[in-house]
């Protein structure tokens, strides 16, 4: 079950935040005209071209909890509200009253990605209700709105995560241990990932979600809103952003991935949402692997599955080597292995329920807190280290105890069917230049409703600056409103004109690269025979348009003739702006018949190429290839770049509207059968059946 509160954007902010267009967060609560029961309706916000519904609600209070943010147009003074009955079959709306919101007079802040503004969250409005003709309506609705402009240097975003195994029981009352308050007054965003949360329903909720959902945002308070709670089997994972940063939420979508019995089962498996925070990409991923002490190759086969099987983003990518950052939590299992201590062995060490000689050892060292000594024995770091699993993964320094196995009590106590371990935690991994630090992780000693202890961490999260207002967004990952027509067609129809939409907007700068040479080495193996048919696709915000490589059949070291490489276009508002640009290669193994598999994909980063392009002179790259956590070969070679020529905004937005997929056709791939094209398939990106993408 997935659950998006409505959450609708417009382009965002600019490069200097002292000149950006301001924003409006919006957040409409509810409706009511007295002594009424309201039939299913909506509230339409209009302001200028920009118009937004908010879903159908009813009842003697109609209830929205609709979100959504608007670029303020410089030449319109107000925002239109209405409500409006919702058409039955034949489509037919009856205006039930509007009121007019003077922009001028409402408060601004600047959104701070690492503290909450003054005066904040911002107070409820009622709007009170006026008739087609200028008469009083009896009735109101309540919204919030502020005017939201893009943060300041330095660009971070903290985020406050949590990770918990409920247990399977109503959630206790005390989370503030947990979700504690000067934390969560630092976050401007947080995220909550369960494993386990299934439980009877509370009376004063409507279903198990709702449940902990609500339990959740009384342990966070009113400074938050819910954007989106992904369900799946006894796996949830809700993200709330503060009111402020719902202005510079462009985007987010979710999918998820199954590990339990049959690879289908959802008891284990991950779930995923990405959100884009202004111009930051962020992944947050919540998991539950396999359990017991001996089952450490099961843990870090799942999580290659979950990492490879959730595809999200660019086309051919899983959850690593795109977004900015990935941030991973969940109930990891992994335990402490003290196999190779000489009073214990491996026989004794991954009993199920262990000896009491050595319960005793453990309870020692935390009773000495001496918990260095015992992340020594962590399963986790020593699969992170050795490369099996969570490679490239960072986690902040744990200086509480292990959080399973526990008694259902406040504090401490453990259990003697299980090996104390710490099961529970927060890693993240990031974008080469785009700083991650982890300011703090802690356990909620006193929540006493599960036999795990819940993690959380506050992390601190570089951001590259916002883009302007103007630049152009791909419609298919965005939630602008632009999900029924493709962009070249919303440029033309007004949404997306310069001359309504836009002011000023100025020529843009680019960039040539030619690939002058290109090989693999040691490419994973995609076809049953040993063997791999790959090409590469280079793919990135800053690309003109997706750029492919033809296919080298039969191969693991492959060689590409010169002919055969592309030249690729970057797009930008200055050479600073820039340098915050990666692009992502992907290398695919082509399939005439099935859809293409990923062999891996790695990062160039523009700023390591921009320092070497004095002159235009030729330059070596390497990009080492990974797949679903797991190296996957390399890709050599040499480019060589250089200054274009200025471009109009037209161009930029025709050109991407010519390719929409990433495939052998593009790369002008001859068959086996007589050098002839063909049509590709669809990519394994757009096959994805677990992924789910929010649009207005």
């Amino acid at each position: 079950m997935s659950q998006f509160h409505s959450l609708a954007v417009g382009h965002n902010g600019g490069d200097n935040p002292s000149t950006a267009r301001e924003r409006l967060a919006i957040k409409v609560i509810s409706a009511a005209i007295d002594f009424q029961v309201l039939p299913p309706c909506f509230v339409k916000l209009t302001h200028g071209p920009k118009k937004i519904k908010t879903h159908n609600a009813s009842g003697s209070t109609a209830t929205f909890n609709f979100m959504c943010s608007m670029e303020i147009h410089p030449d319109i003074s107000s925002l239109h509200v209405e409500l409006l009955k919702g058409g039955g079959m034949l489509g037919g709306k009856t205006g039930l009253g509007s009121c007019e919101v003077v922009i001028e007079n409402l408060s601004s802040c600047i959104s701070c990605m690492d503290h909450a503004p003054a005066d904040f969250p911002p107070q409820e409005m009622q709007l009170p209700l006026q008739g087609r003709t200028g008469e009083t309506v009896p009735g109101k609705i309540t919204v919030q709105i502020v005017r939201v402009r893009p943060p300041n240097p330095p660009y971070t975003v903290k985020a406050l995560v949590g990770t918990w195994n409920v247990g399977n029981a109503p959630p206790a009352e005390e989370l503030g241990t947990w979700l504690r308050p000067d934390k969560v007054a630092q976050a401007a965003v947080v995220v909550v990932g369960s494993q386990e949360c299934q439980y009877d329903k509370r009376s004063q909720y409507k279903d198990n979600e709702d449940d902990w959902t609500g339990s959740i945002q009384a342990g966070i308070g009113e400074t938050h809103t819910l954007l989106s709670m992904e369900s799946i089997g006894q796996m949830r994972l809700g993200v709330w952003v503060r009111f402020d940063v719902i202005g510079g939420i462009h985007s987010f979508e979710s999918g998820w991935e199954a590990t339990g019995l049959g690879h289908v089962m959802t008891n284990k498996g991950g779930i995923a949402t990405v959100i884009k925070v202004w111009d930051t990409t962020i992944a947050f991923v919540n998991s539950h692997l396999a359990a017991h002490q001996d089952k450490v190759k099961r843990r870090n086969e799942d999580y290659c599955e979950i990492a490879g099987g959730i595809y999200l983003g660019l086309p051919g990518c899983g959850l690593l080597n795109q977004f900015h950052h990935c941030i991973w939590m969940g109930d990891l299992n992994y335990r402490l292995d003290l196999s190779a201590e000489p009073d214990v062995g491996p026989e004794e060490a991954n009993k199920k329920t262990p000896a009491k000689f050595l319960m005793d050892k453990i309870q020692a060292l935390v009773d000495a807190k001496a918990y260095a000594k015992l992340l020594e024995y962590d399963q986790l770091i020593k699969a992170r280290n050795q490369g099996e699993a969570y490679q490239g993964f960072q986690e902040g320094a744990i200086t509480h105890p292990p959080t399973f196995k526990v008694e259902r009590k406040q504090g401490i106590v453990y259990k003697d069917q299980r090996a104390p371990a710490y099961c529970d935690r927060v890693m993240w991994r990031s974008l080469p230049y785009m700083p991650g630090t982890c300011e703090g992780v802690w356990c909620g000693e006193h929540v006493s409703s599960s036999d795990h202890k819940p993690v959380g961490a506050l992390l601190s999260l570089g951001m590259r600056p916002p883009r302007p207002d103007w630049w152009p967004r791909d419609g298919r990952h965005s939630l602008t409103g632009m999900s029924r027509k493709s962009v070249h067609e919303e440029y033309h129809s007004g949404l997306f004109s310069l001359k309504h939409y836009w002011h000023d907007v100025p020529e843009l700068k680019s960039w040539h690269i030619q690939i002058v040479e290109l090989a693999g080495a040691d490419l994973h193996p995609a076809d049953y025979n040993g063997k791999s048919d790959p090409y590469v696709a280079f793919l990135g915000d800053a690309l003109m348009q997706h750029e492919t490589t033809t296919v080298e059949y039969q191969t693991l070291n492959p060689t590409w003739a010169p002919t055969s490489l592309p030249a690729i276009t970057l797009v930008a508002t200055s050479e600073d702006s820039l340098k915050y640009e990666y692009i992502v290669v992907s290398c695919m193994d082509y399939d005439r018949i099935d859809a293409d598999d990923a062999i891996g994909n790695g990062i160039l980063a523009v700023k390591e190429l921009l320092a070497g392009s004095s002159g235009g002179q030729v330059q070596a790259f390497s990009v080492d290839l990974a797949h679903a956590g797991l190296n996957r070969g390399t890709l050599t070679g040499k480019l060589k770049m250089t200054e274009g020529p200025p471009l109009h905004m037209e161009e930029l937005i025709k050109s991407r509207q010519k390719k929409h997929s990433v495939g052998p056709k593009q790369a002008g791939c001859a068959t086996l059968f007589g050098g002839k094209k063909e049509a590709a398939p669809h990519s394994a990106a757009n096959s994805a059946s677990h992924s789910k993408v929010k649009k207005a």
